[in-house]
């Protein structure tokens, strides 16, 4: 019988250890980060743990996440547009870095308009996206050279001859 109380007591205090580590949900999002979980899992498991998007996108900004990331992440898990915008500002993220990732990430422009004036930010109705520009190909740069010629020539004896 004292063995069983033993037993009982030691599977209680393990079972209160592993709600303490993963209880908050801090462990999940930052333990997932350092291991390389993409952006919308983390996300995911984050809210499977009882955290709030505000609290996933807060820890995740704290470890380091690019803010891009998350917003393509978060809308991947139908998250409210205007519930991440909130919460990258909350975090000081610029709001126009914010909005283009939003459309980098496919979001309608009505939707972040209506997202930017949901967060009270000036110029919501006339934000307009600008694809970054395809990077510029350096100078003195041409066409590719192939040194010694393109081959071909020279005699080839054909089966008939």
């Amino acid at each position: 019988m004292r063995m069983v109380k033993k037993l009982t007591v030691v599977l209680a205090l393990m079972g209160l250890l592993l709600t303490v580590q993963t209880g908050s949900g801090q462990a999940t999002v930052a333990s997932d980060l350092g291991a390389g979980v993409p952006m919308e899992q983390v996300i995911a498991n984050g809210l499977a743990a009882g955290l709030t998007i505000e609290a996933v996108i807060g820890q995740a900004m704290a470890a380091g996440a690019d803010p891009c990331a998350i917003v393509k992440g978060a809308l991947a898990q139908g998250i409210d547009l205007s519930r991440i915008f909130a919460a990258l500002l909350a975090q000081g993220v610029e709001v126009t870095k914010i909005a283009d990732a939003a459309m980098a990430a496919g979001a309608e422009l009505e939707d972040v308009r209506a997202a930017l004036a949901a967060c009270n930010c000036p110029g919501a109705e006339t934000y307009t996206y600008a694809p970054p520009a395809p990077p510029v190909a350096p100078t003195g740069a041409g066409p590719p050279s192939f040194p010694g010629g393109g081959g071909g020539g020279g005699y080839v004896a054909s089966p008939s001859s």
